[in-house]
């Protein structure tokens, strides 16, 4: 064997033992024994738990502050270590000790105790009248609750199909794998819950502009949209009349749509659910539907790699402080959000 090619062997023989290694490091601080890409400082880098507490009880989502920015910047060093590999690892893995392993000490983790404080906050909340409550589960996927009902949009989560004995409806606003989880979908169907998308043959398809009833005192008027310059009429905008007990509080979602023309509105929106970086010039958006509350969403999808279409905390804090506005909000996974009239 000629010198070159005993060196290419070596190389890719390395670089095929070291795969599994790279597929499954997302943090530090764990027993993965995988070097740490976060520089070494003479202080102790808070712990993922620590900076989950900070997110969600010592900081809210109505104020960037300093302690909620510096938080986010501890976290966005988490995300940046978690490649893309890792996560779709994770979610491949149907392994419970590998899944805690994996989770130790990283974003994952923090993936995953999100979701689980929201079902335990879903089941103990009791939303008072007037009033919906809303809780972030992973890039534009959102749980909303009202006095007396309770629905999703576009819930993409590994463990999702927790959430359906809570909702008693699903929207799904695209056919892209990050706005629906196919385990929910089917558990729903299952249970003879609807799901309501522009793609899916169950009963429930949107084909175009209208009115929907998924429950007794809630309406919703759909519209279908354009993703992008390519993807035409791609995309299912919802608005949502959250009903009399809840004031009437109406929610416009959005997903992935990048023309603020082309955005629906028929009523007063209370809560607008945008796509932060997706091509949409919010501060059009925002002046032309005039919303009481931005969720400014879909920062930090762990399933692109890191360098490319992984919005980071600090890309949203920028886009959020730049619409200059009172009701901007950019909250984090697991956060809850409460809106009253």
């Amino acid at each position: 064997m000629k010198l070159f090619d005993k060196i290419l062997c070596i190389i890719n023989l390395c670089s095929f033992c070291l795969a599994p290694i790279s597929l499954m490091a997302c943090g530090s601080g764990d027993d993965s024994g995988v070097m740490s890409s976060v520089p070494n400082t003479s202080a102790p880098r808070p712990t993922v738990e620590e900076l989950m507490n900070t997110l969600w009880n010592e900081t809210s989502y109505k104020s960037l502050d300093a302690k909620r920015k510096e938080a986010m910047a501890e976290m966005q060093v988490y995300a940046d270590m978690c490649p893309n590999t890792a996560f779709k690892a994770y979610y491949a893995s149907a392994d419970p000790s590998e899944w805690a392993k994996m989770e130790n000490n990283s974003m994952l983790g923090f993936h995953r105790k999100g979701l689980e404080r929201v079902v335990d906050q879903i089941a103990n909340e009791n939303v008072p009248s007037g009033s919906v409550v809303l809780w972030q589960v992973y890039n534009m996927g959102y749980v909303v609750k009202t006095p007396s009902h309770c629905f999703g949009i576009d819930l993409k989560h590994k463990f999702a199909a927790q959430l359906e004995p809570y909702i008693e409806f699903l929207c799904i606003t695209h056919n892209h794998d990050d706005h629906y989880t196919n385990d929910l979908v089917e558990a729903m169907a299952a249970n003879g819950k609807a799901v309501y998308s522009n793609f899916l043959d169950n009963g429930h398809r949107i084909s175009g502009s209208g009115k929907i009833v998924p429950c007794d005192g809630v309406e919703m008027e759909v519209k279908i949209v354009d993703h992008n310059s390519e993807l035409k009429n791609f995309v299912v905008n919802y608005q949502i009349d959250c009903g009399a007990d809840a004031s009437h509080v109406v929610i416009l979602h959005t997903g992935d749509s990048y023309n603020y023309a082309q955005l629906l509105k028929t009523r007063d929106i209370d809560i607008f659910i945008p796509h932060l970086a997706v091509g949409l010039d919010m501060k059009k958006a925002v002046a032309r539907l005039d919303p009481k509350v931005v969720l400014m969403s879909h920062i930090l999808e762990l399933e692109h790699p890191v360098e490319q279409w992984r919005w980071s905390y600090q890309y949203g804090i920028e886009r959020t402080e730049e619409l200059n506005r009172d009701g901007v909000y950019l909250p984090v996974w697991g956060e809850k959000i409460v809106y009253s009239k």
